[in-house]
C-alpha cells in the first residue's frame, strides 16, 4: 500500500457490500489504521459481480469474487469516510474537498468511480450510498491476472493509493479465467 501526502484530505476507503440502509454504511472499525501526515484512514477493498447481463460466476449480483470470465462486467465499490470517526463523507464533503476516485488496471484502463445510491432508486425500498464503477470486459479480453489500485485525490493535490490485500504476493489477484468448454450433449 502506498500513501502520499494528505494534509487536506480527511478520507477513508472502504469497499463494502450493499446493505439495507438509507445512508452510507460506516466502515468496519477493525480495518487497519493508516496514517498520512496528521490524518488517520482505514482501508479495505473488494470487487463484486455485476447486475448487468449474466450475474457472474456465482450466479448472483454483487457477490464478492476475484475470478471473472472475458465478457463479464467487474464492479469496484468504495466508501470514503473520515478516519477517526468512521463517518462516511457526504456529497457536500466530497464536493468541498474536490474528491476524485479512480481505479487503475494493469492493462492500462482507468475507471472513474462515482458516489451514489445502490441499488439506484426506485429499484429497492432501502439503499446504501457508496462510490462505484463498473468495468465491462470484452469477450476477447486476454485471460490472466489484472492487478488494480484505487486512488483518491483532492483538489489540493493530495492523494492515497490503495492496493488490495494479497495482490502484491499474488495470493489474491483479479483474474480473467478461460471459460470451460460446454459439456457434450
Amino acid at each position: 500500500m502506498k500513501i502520499g501526502s494528505l494534509t487536506a484530505l480527511s478520507a477513508l476507503f472502504v469497499l463494502v457490500g450493499v446493505g439495507a440502509a438509507s445512508a452510507q454504511q460506516a466502515p468496519p472499525m477493525n480495518a487497519p489504521p493508516v496514517t498520512a501526515g496528521d490524518k488517520i484512514y482505514r482501508l479495505f477493498a473488494d470487487v463484486v459481480t455485476s447486475g448487468i447481463g449474466k450475474p457472474g460466476i456465482q450466479g448472483a449480483n454483487c457477490v464478492t469474487q476475484t475470478v471473472f470470465f472475458p465478457g463479464d462486467t467487474i464492479v469496484f465499490r468504495a466508501i470514503i469516510a473520515d478516519g477517526p470517526s468512521g463517518t462516511p463523507l457526504s456529497a457536500a464533503d466530497v464536493a468541498r474537498l474536490g474528491l476524485v476516485a479512480t481505479v487503475s488496471i494493469s492493462d492500462g484502463k482507468k475507471v472513474a468511480l462515482h458516489l451514489g445510491p445502490h441499488p439506484a432508486p426506485p429499484n429497492a425500498p432501502a439503499h446504501s450510498t457508496f462510490w462505484s464503477a463498473s468495468m465491462p470486459t470484452s469477450r476477447d479480453h486476454p485471460t490472466g491476472t489484472l492487478k488494480w489500485t484505487l486512488s483518491v485525490s483532492d483538489s489540493a493535490g493530495h492523494s492515497v493509493i490503495y492496493e488490495p490485500m494479497g495482490q502484491s504476493d499474488g495470493s489474491t489477484v483479479l483474474t480473467l479465467a478461460q471459460r470451460a468448454p460446454a459439456p457434450p450433449s
